[in-house]
């Protein structure tokens, strides 16, 4: 808490460029798990609809760890049928200073680019 959120020249599911985070940015959601990304990304766009459009909630997946045949199929055409951008890591280490537990989204809150709040969303295990 109150550390700054990494800064960073990402780009999106469309090859666009990302500063991050951003002047409106007030949260970033983060996911490294595709589990957590299809179970909550609904959800997501539900709760923050408009803003995830303006900017004002950054949704970040770090697709690094996919083989680059698999992240092309399967991983880049899913986030392209959404309405909001989303931002992408494909450099395997880079978000190791963003932290969250497997199959969570992390929901970092900002303040003038700093972190004020984390907090995991995660998905509910099956007792099958």
């Amino acid at each position: 808490m109150g550390d700054p959120f990494p800064a960073w020249e990402l780009t999106g599911q469309f090859d666009e460029s990302h500063r991050l985070p951003g002047n409106s940015t007030e949260v970033v959601v983060f996911s490294r798990s595709k589990q957590a990304d299809e179970s909550l990304s609904s959800v997501l766009e539900s709760v923050a609809g408009e803003r995830l459009i303006r900017g004002e909630v950054i949704y970040l997946a770090d697709i690094s760890g996919m083989p680059g045949m698999i992240r092309r199929l399967l991983a880049l055409p899913a986030p392209g049928d959404r309405d909001y951008p989303v931002v992408l890591i494909r450099e395997e280490g880079l978000s190791v200073r963003v932290v969250t537990q497997t199959d969570c989204l992390a929901l970092y809150r900002l303040e003038q680019g700093r972190v004020v709040s984390c907090e995991d969303l995660c998905v509910e295990k099956s007792a099958f």
